[in-house]
């Protein structure tokens, strides 16, 4: 009965902080054991350690890496903002210097940037599961279509005579890409990802 009231509170445990945990009794009324996230694999640094007697819970001990969380944290923002640069890069190149491209996708575009991220949270986790994979694309939903949109008008704002001069002297649709249009997004781009920083972090 003691056994049976330990792995009782550990499961207990285990739901309040939202993971499971694989355990192991070490001693009599104690169990210790590492905390698994929703897909089964340990988390790091995080142990659980469970003391009852027969009749009441004595303590519960729950030891964390903050340091480890921080760095999960900090490499979901970074897949994140990867991701959302290279997909603002590409959109926002075609959508500001190929007309036809605008006028199809900027609607488009415009009405994704206008739903809150957090309104479609559960059918992230519908979609993607329960893991890393669906808050990087919650990060990505939530500040890619701003970078589109700021990318998008700076290209459009770039002068028509270089595009004019570059086309006169030979330079075809990758070369005008490469060599005109990217090198001026550029700056433009690290600015529009550090405005969005604070979107993405939350």
């Amino acid at each position: 009965r003691r056994t049976l009231l330990s792995i009782c509170l550990v499961v207990a445990s285990a739901c309040w902080i939202g993971a499971s945990p694989a355990y192991a009794q070490t001693a009599a009324g104690e169990i210790t054991g590492v905390v698994q996230d929703q897909v089964g694999a340990a988390v790091p640094g995080a142990t659980i350690t469970v003391t009852a007697t027969r009749t009441n819970l004595q303590r519960v001990v729950v030891s964390t890496s903050d340091g480890v969380y921080t760095a999960a944290s900090l490499a979901r923002l970074a897949w994140g903002l990867a991701i959302s640069a290279a997909i603002g890069l590409a959109f926002g190149i075609v959508t500001g210097i190929i007309p036809y491209a605008r006028a199809g996708l900027s609607p488009f575009i415009a009405a994704l940037s206008l739903i809150p991220p957090l309104a479609i949270l559960p059918i992230l986790f519908i979609v993607f599961g329960l893991g890393e994979l669906s808050k990087v694309v919650l990060i990505v939903i939530g500040i890619a279509p701003f970078l589109v949109r700021d990318l998008a008008l700076r290209a459009a704002e770039l002068p028509a005579e270089q595009i004019i001069k570059a086309q006169t002297l030979g330079a075809s649709s990758w070369q005008l890409t490469l060599r005109v249009v990217l090198p001026q997004l550029l700056p433009r781009l690290l600015d529009s990802l550090r405005l969005s920083l604070g979107s993405a972090w939350l």
